[in-house]
């Protein structure tokens, strides 16, 4: 999916991806860009599966992603007692 957006009368096209976001209640699905994505996961210290791969939000700019990508954002994971 593209969304147009205009920069000073200039049309870009900006690709979005379909986000499978887990939550309390269970998970949302949103259309979000890379940068969307990379910064939901920093900023819930999320974790990023691409294809049921970890991948930490610093990769998200340079993985290869298309439209029939899963992705999903994860709470991150504490071990401990």
């Amino acid at each position: 999916m593209y969304s147009r957006i205009s920069v000073l009368g200039d049309i870009n096209m900006v690709e979005k991806f379909t986000v499978e976001i887990a939550n309390m209640t269970g998970h949302s699905v949103v259309e979000m860009t890379r940068e969307e994505i990379q910064e939901t996961a920093k900023q819930a210290g999320a974790w990023v599966f691409v294809d049921n791969t970890l991948v930490s939000a610093t990769e998200i700019a340079e993985v290869e992603l298309n439209q029939d990508t899963s992705l999903r954002v994860l709470p991150g994971i504490v071990g401990g007692f």
